[in-house]
């Protein structure tokens, strides 16, 4: 089974009660393929080594992180303030017109 990792549950996204959640990751040729290659399966979703849930990939996008617009940037950091959001991103090695892959899963319930 395909895995996606978490350090930190931004915005309660992993063990919130939403259906649906996205993440931001880095963007590499190698990451890409992966995703590309696992849409519609299901990930094991982890949060600092532990399975939080199970999850389908339901869409791969690739873009750059400062063509994304805010409003999605803040419901996926819990951020408000463009400065604050692009420092995280920082911290992941992430510019802030680097390019990203933009992932959008839905939990499967019981998983």
């Amino acid at each position: 089974m395909p895995v996606i990792k978490f350090s930190h549950d931004w915005n309660n996204k992993v063990t919130g009660s939403n259906e649906l959640f996205t993440t931001v990751r880095g963007h590499s040729p190698k990451k890409w393929k992966y995703y590309c290659d696992n849409i519609e399966k299901i990930f094991s979703v982890l949060l600092s080594s532990k399975h939080i849930c199970d999850a389908e990939l339901i869409l791969a996008q690739e873009d750059r992180l400062n063509e994304i617009p805010l409003p999605f940037l803040m419901t996926d950091t819990g951020l408000i303030n463009s400065e604050e959001i692009f420092k995280l991103f920082a911290k992941f090695k992430i510019p802030e017109d680097g390019e990203v892959i933009i992932l959008v899963f839905k939990k499967i319930k019981g998983g």
